[in-house]
């Protein structure tokens, strides 16, 4: 390009200096006096040339130059093409690799330091989605903190959060994190954790859900928040308090309407023929006059159809049939007491399953208050042979049969490990060894077992390897006293399920009696019993209080009545 601006230069130049040669000499008469004058002028023309033609010759130099560079790159690039690896692998040992995250793990004995805590945890969802969880973290420290590098992670791992470099909290500020939005995996209802690292993988806060979390409702959709003294609390408000200062607390109120308890303890099996005995137990009624019905239906037409085929009595009284009402049995607000039942004669042929029904009502408004179902089986009349001279006859019904404890070592008699500071025999404990411990303070024998509360989270004491059958109700019952937080549990075989009845507060220095009964979803040999116990300071119950337990008891039927002799 260069190239050809010059040579159209120099095509320019001689142009006009053959017109200038051309006018100069058409009009010879009027320029002669200045030939010398524009040979003078040619003369500094002829330099400029002289001088251009040396730029061409260094330009010439220069697109020479340029051509070698050229040359050479192409040459390199020629032979990167040819073998390219070794050069990248040069390459790649010059970049660093990034450092890898370290997912923080809980140490054995490490303290949580409670700079930050978990201050509501919303673990059930809300109406509309039980996905729609969230995790409320607060900075409770008197200066702004650094989240940069910290963890938030569940028992396994499956929530994982790790904050961003430059996240940082001010003194008493809240910060939201929504499953979908912060972080992704679900909160269990049960056998969860959470914990809190800093960036050093130092414990901040935890918190544990064994069998279910310290609080909050799944059926209200109350959440979980943190008061003061780091206990939890159920929020109030039903959504809890995202973003904002927690609420003063959910309390039930005492006044609130309790749900009637009946149980009735039956034999499973009697024959046709039979006399026998039911106990019924009512409780949480009103103060009003009650009736009492207990009947067997049976079950077996046709047309499925049920219809009633015993009789029953109070006992030292009449019989009637048991489509009747007693009437007026009891009065006030609960009622333990037994009856007597039997197949009405035209009736004694019937053999198979039926179906035994309790009900309760009040005397006043004929409402029943109170209703019991379960089946039982009804065998052919029981005969013998006689051994005199008189041929076949009809014998006494045989007594009901005594009701047996599934349960072994239930008065904690046997310590054969030799130490008080293990559980009684066939028993278990999952808190600390040092918070068991034997006890003379017996209800019955010599000894009791004596349980120290130090956990607000419920530690359990229990005995399981229990064969129970799907079709069948069974009584856990348990006698206490001391103070403490308690609840029992039926455990389910074939699953990791405990049904527990209301929580109680005991706190007196009198044997208690507690019981729940319940209808296992499973069958198997691993069902039990079990009593969840902790401490909580609302209710006047302090860390360190102790509860003494003395017997228990799990049947296919409530302990009999001098139950524990």
């Amino acid at each position: 390009m260069q190239k050809e601006i010059v040579i159209g230069f120099l095509a320019s130049l001689a142009t006009v200096i053959s017109l200038g040669l051309f006018f100069t000499f058409s009009n010879t008469n009027l320029y002669l006096g200045q030939i010398s004058s524009f040979l003078n002028a040619f003369k500094d023309l002829n330099s400029e040339v002289q001088n251009l033609k040396k730029e061409i010759s260094n330009l010439k130099e220069e697109l020479e130059n340029e051509r070698k560079e050229r040359r050479e790159i192409q040459e390199k690039f020629l032979s990167f093409l040819e073998n390219p690896i070794p050069k990248l692998e040069s390459s790649k040992e010059k970049i660093e690799k990034p450092e890898e995250m370290i997912i923080c793990q809980k140490k054995e004995n490490d303290f949580a330091r409670h700079r930050v805590i978990f201050n509501e945890i919303c673990w059930m969802g809300d109406e509309e989605s039980p996905a729609s969880e969230w995790v409320e973290i607060k900075n409770i420290s008197q200066e702004e903190i650094d989240l940069s590098g910290w963890q938030i992670l569940n028992k396994n791992q499956k929530i994982k959060i790790i904050f961003e470099e430059g996240t940082k909290v001010l003194p008493n500020q809240i910060l939201i994190l929504k499953r979908g939005d912060d972080f992704s995996g679900a909160i269990k209802n049960s056998g969860e954790a959470l914990f809190l690292f800093d960036k050093n993988c130092n414990l901040e806060d935890e918190v544990f859900a064994e069998e279910n979390w310290p609080a909050g409702d799944n059926f209200s959709k109350r959440t979980m928040e943190r008061k003061s003294d780091l206990s939890w609390q159920t929020s109030l408000n039903p959504g809890g308090t995202p973003g904002k200062e927690n609420s003063s607390g959910f309390v039930e109120s005492e006044e609130e309407e309790k749900e009637p308890k009946i149980s009735l303890s039956f034999p499973k099996e009697i024959f046709s023929n039979q006399e026998f005995k039911v106990s019924l137990l009512v409780s949480d009624l009103e103060n009003e006059t009650y009736d009492v019905k207990i009947s067997i239906l049976k079950i077996s037409d046709e047309s499925e159809q049920k219809k009633t085929i015993s009789e029953i009595s109070l006992i030292e009284e009449e019989w009637q049939s048991s489509y009747k009402y007693l009437t007026k049995v009891f009065s006030g607000t609960s009622f333990s007491g037994d009856f007597k039942l039997r197949i009405s004669s035209k009736y004694q042929d019937f053999e198979g399953q039926a179906e035994i029904l309790a009900k309760v009502r009040q005397s006043d408004n004929k409402s029943v208050v109170a209703e019991f179902r379960d089946r039982i089986k009804i065998k052919e009349p029981e005969i013998t042979v006689a051994t005199s001279s008189q041929s076949i006859e009809e014998t006494q019904p045989s007594s009901p049969p005594i009701p047996s404890n599934l349960l072994s070592n239930e008065f904690f008699e046997n310590w054969s490990r030799g130490t008080f500071e293990v559980p009684p025999d066939n028993w278990l404990w999952n808190g600390a060894a040092s918070r068991i411990a034997q006890s003379s303070d017996a209800l019955i024998g010599n000894y009791s077992v004596e349980l120290t509360l130090t956990t607000l989270e419920g530690k359990e004491f229990y005995q399981i390897g229990k064969t129970m059958n799907s079709q069948m109700t069974y009584y856990a019952v348990m006698w206490l006293k001391g103070k403490g937080v308690v609840k029992l549990g039926i455990k389910y075989p074939g699953s990791n399920y405990v049904y527990y009845g209301d929580e109680i507060v005991i706190d007196t220095s009198e044997w208690t009696k507690i019981e729940i009964s319940r209808k296992p979803a499973n069958s198997g040999e691993d069902g039990g019993i079990k009593l969840s116990v902790r401490y909580d300071n609302n209710k006047n119950i302090p860390s360190g209080s102790k509860l003494i337990i003395g017997a228990a008891w799990l049947g296919e039927t409530l302990p009999p009545s001098n139950w524990p002799k």
